[in-house]
């Protein structure tokens, strides 16, 4: 399995596959509009036997703390193929892209979704329970 940044050959298959994993068109709307109006940071494809079995979209999100501006992304969505869920490809991708969020100078990653899964990257609750 690889983990690369998603081209457009890969989209038909991103919103596919978070169609499959949420039972239902919300996501993939989400991604279309995050990215027609340009605030998709980095969307990453896991892909195997070239196929994609695994996406994660972290966008633009202005966060401000007194006043001033916060570099910060939001992760969300991510989604691996039903078939494909509980076998770590959901955590890879999740920790190459804080890694590659983390490179870029982002200093916040906010994520709404599952506290279990989430808490194993360092994401908690308490961090979050102010913002608007």
């Amino acid at each position: 399995m690889m983990i690369v940044p998603e081209a457009s050959i890969h989209r038909p298959a991103v919103l596919e596959l978070n169609s499959l994993a949420f039972g239902g068109e919300g996501e993939g709307k989400l991604i279309d509009a995050l990215d027609r109006h340009g605030e998709i940071v980095s969307s990453l494809v896991a892909l195997e036997d070239d196929g994609v079995v695994g996406h994660v979209l972290f966008s633009r999100l202005d966060v401000r703390v007194e006043g001033e501006r916060v570099p910060s992304v939001a992760l969300a969505p991510m989604a691996v193929s039903p078939q494909r869920q509980k076998q770590g490809i959901g955590s890879k991708l999740v920790k190459r892209g804080i890694a590659d969020m983390q490179r870029a100078g982002q200093a916040a990653i906010i994520v709404l979704g599952h506290t279990a899964f989430y808490s194993r990257f360092g994401f908690a609750h308490a961090g979050v329970k102010d913002l608007d």
